[in-house]
């Protein structure tokens, strides 16, 4: 079974250690894009306004090809600490768009935190998402 993890960037230090843990499980990881240049998305803002839609184009296309190639997503919703503010179990706007990719295919949605306190609160609910809680064996395969 073949699991998609999403996340933020910021979330990305936590990927490796659940990938091995969800590995050892019998799971195949699609990994977050841009996993190995997490701060990929700055430096383009830093170039033109065409790179940068194109980057954004590319990376939705992606993780769209991601969520129909998955059997499940888990998304990896850690708390945000930018600027000494927290944001507590934060899914961003390009997190929320791959739960909707998942969605619109189907595919079961684990979130490994609550669900956050943020303006899409009740479309995450009306997406049926499943919270576990930090505890991995809940994903069914």
């Amino acid at each position: 079974m073949k699991i998609f993890i999403a996340c933020s960037k910021y979330s990305y230090q936590y990927v490796e250690s659940i990938k091995e843990e969800l590995n050892n499980m019998g799971f195949e990881v699609i990994l977050p894009n841009y996993f190995d240049t997490p701060m990929i998305d700055e430096d383009i803002k830093k170039l033109d306004k065409k790179a940068n839609l194109d980057f954004f184009r590319e990376a939705f296309l992606e993780s769209q090809s991601k969520a129909r190639e998955t059997d499940a997503l888990l998304v990896l919703n850690m708390d945000k600490i930018k600027d000494g503010v927290v944001y507590k179990n934060y899914i961003g706007g390009s997190t929320f768009l791959e739960i909707y990719d998942v969605y619109n295919v189907g595919h079961p949605i684990y979130l490994y935190n609550d669900i956050p306190d943020c303006s899409f609160y009740d479309e995450l609910k009306g997406m049926n998402v499943i919270v576990i809680n930090k505890n991995l064996k809940l994903i069914k395969k």
